[in-house]
């Protein structure tokens, strides 16, 4: 999923203008899976308030009008919250990749199982720093922790999937074609179109904030004209 740009082939019925389903490789349904994992401050901070539906923008925008006051307590949380630990440990698609971070351990080297991300200060002759709960040294010896490699396993296996226009997803099959062909009423393959789509994160915006408001996640997106 390290790639700026996913993959989709649409099957499209003609005359209703409408998803009947979509072909997506493990790195779509990878991406779509990836975003249970997103908390909710964040959806808000990246779709803005203006595309964020109900009232979770007016609370984003709350956190920041009292950013620079007494009154807020955990201001960096609540605006850029982490994305949940998993296989796929973001949302690499709408998210770059987490850079490594720096912590701290005792510097007697003898505590490492204990660390802290305050970063210690030196001046007058003296660490101001986090104290090692065990010995209480100064907490000043670097450790840099290194993210593992996003979608180094994923959510799904290396298989075709089918993603339904309400983003249902399950295993291409023909007995699972036949079924939605059905549902549809589409008797004739000729009212089918096929449409290859490539879409990068403007496009995975849309398909969060529609997956919030609509049924029909994939005609909305792919589909049906937005006025601009």
């Amino acid at each position: 999923m390290a790639a700026s740009k996913l993959r989709l082939k649409l099957v499209i019925d003609k005359k209703n203008n409408r998803v009947v389903y979509a072909e997506a490789g493990k790195d779509v349904v990878d991406f779509l899976f990836s975003l249970l994992c997103l908390p909710i401050g964040s959806a808000v901070r990246l779709l803005t308030k203006s595309k964020m539906v109900g009232c979770f923008g007016n609370l984003y925008v709350s956190v920041g009008n009292l950013y620079n006051t007494s009154y807020l307590n955990s201001k960096d949380f609540l605006l850029n919250p982490k994305v949940a630990d998993a296989p796929c440990i973001n949302v690499p698609l709408l998210i770059p990749s987490t850079t490594a971070k720096q912590f701290y351990s005792c510097s007697s080297g003898n505590h490492h199982n204990h660390f802290t991300n305050k970063r210690p200060v030196y001046s007058s002759n003296r660490y101001s720093c986090a104290r090692c709960p065990v010995c209480r040294d100064n907490m000043s010896s670097k450790i840099t922790c290194v993210p593992k490699a996003p979608d180094a396993i994923g959510y799904v296996k290396e298989v075709v999937y089918m993603v339904m226009d309400n983003l249902t997803v399950m295993p291409m099959s023909t007995t699972a074609i036949i079924t939605l062909l059905e549902e549809f009423r589409i008797d004739n393959v000729k009212s089918l179109d096929e449409k290859v789509i490539d879409f990068g994160k403007e496009e995975g915006l849309e398909l969060l904030r529609t997956s919030w408001q609509f049924e029909n996640v994939l005609s909305q997106v792919f589909l049906v004209k937005k006025e601009k």
